[in-house]
């Protein structure tokens, strides 16, 4: 039999447990949405999902009223796709963007950009509001664009000439160096934060209008008629004029709908 641990053993061993590195699951999830190459990922595959509700023919709107009118829309599509209609059909190709495995890929783009764009806002927020205005030599060193001047240079006239062309210039003093940082549209770099939360934006849009609102892409309307939404809306929408334009070969070139809202009559 073994024998009974000493204490010594005993205190080893509770140390390597404690120093041991423990599982957190919250920040392996963190972890997974902030990274970049999981971010081209989610992207990829969301494009993927759009270019198949691009190839498949999406049912319209009064097909998904209910489910006898759905029905009698899939007989048509049988024409088209054979024995795999209902494959088709059960997997949400025929309503892929309101489908869930779209709106899932929809949600995880939505998450994984918040979650990059508050992982980076505050190296960003520094960057324009604190900059760092002393480094190493190495810095300058390796710096792509980089020019070493002989002699003293009259700071002051660098700092004037700086302020002219409407640089921001921050100075400091470290021994017998002077470092200068100079910073034009610094502000401009808050643009990627603004760029991430449009793209949530649209996303959450999509995925609003996908839930609550509705689509109808069979109405039909002639010049100076309109026609009321229903659905419970109590607008109608008017056409008041319509123009197109073809190329030569006889091809359309382009459609052109000038429509009015009306509510209550206004």
């Amino acid at each position: 039999m073994p024998a009974d641990k000493t204490p010594v053993q005993e205190r080893v061993a509770q140390q390597v447990l404690e120093q041991a590195p423990q599982f957190d699951p919250l920040a392996a999830l963190w972890r997974f949405f902030t990274n970049t190459k999981v971010a081209v990922i989610i992207i990829f595959l969301t494009l993927i999902a759009a270019f198949i509700g691009a190839i498949f023919i999406q049912a319209p709107g009064w097909a998904l009223e209910s489910p006898l009118s759905y029905a009698s829309w899939l007989d048509r599509a049988r024409a088209r796709y054979g024995g795999l209609t209902d494959f088709f059909s059960a997997v949400g190709l025929f309503n892929a963007y309101n489908s869930i495995w779209f709106r899932g890929l929809c949600s995880l783009l939505i998450i994984n950009t918040i979650a990059c764009t508050v992982n980076r806002f505050p190296g960003i927020w520094r960057s324009v509001f604190r900059s760092k205005l002393v480094m190493g030599d190495n810095f300058y060193q390796s710096s792509t664009n980089r020019a070493s001047v002989p002699g003293p240079l009259p700071v002051d006239k660098v700092v004037q000439a700086l302020r002219k062309e409407r640089y921001q210039v921050s100075q400091t003093q470290e021994g017998n160096a002077t470092y200068l940082y100079a910073d034009r549209h610094g502000w401009a770099k808050l643009g990627t934060i603004l760029t991430h939360l449009s793209i949530v934006l649209f996303l959450v849009g999509a995925i609003t209008g996908a839930l609550f609102g509705f689509s109808d892409d069979e109405v039909i309307i002639g010049e100076g008629s309109s026609y009321t939404m229903g659905r419970g809306y109590n607008f109608q929408v008017q056409l008041n004029d319509f123009a197109e334009e073809w190329y030569l070969e006889g091809m359309p070139k382009d459609y052109r709908s000038d429509l009015s809202v009306l509510e209550g009559g206004r």
